[in-house]
């Protein structure tokens, strides 16, 4: 773990719309929007979608190569942990990084 991120884990277990919005605007979205959005998706699975298909768009924009079954069961088994990764990533290595989302 990085500084921080244990808290934000703690928090992203309670409200995981809150880490979903805050990635997404790192990107460029409405924060508002994603995160109502995401909390409302949590009480169906189409939030482990919804996380999925965000880490295809980070893959994609950061020039990763895809491994969608893994990125779909990172999020179906263990969802805050994935959404803290992926805010991390991005704030650490910024628009232009080509740093893998390392899922370990």
């Amino acid at each position: 773990l990085h500084p921080g991120q244990s808290a934000l884990i703690c928090l992203c277990c309670g409200w995981s719309g809150h880490t979903f919005g805050k990635t997404r605007v790192l990107g460029g979205s409405n924060y508002c929007q994603e995160c109502c959005l995401f909390t409302a998706a949590c009480c169906t699975a189409v939030s482990c979608c919804m996380g999925f298909a965000n880490r295809v768009q980070l893959r994609a924009k950061y020039g990763i190569p895809r491994n969608d079954c893994q990125d779909f069961w990172v999020h179906f088994c263990c969802q805050p942990c994935a959404l803290v990764q992926e805010y991390h990533h991005i704030k650490t290595h910024g628009a232009g990084s080509v740093a893998a989302l390392r899922i370990d």
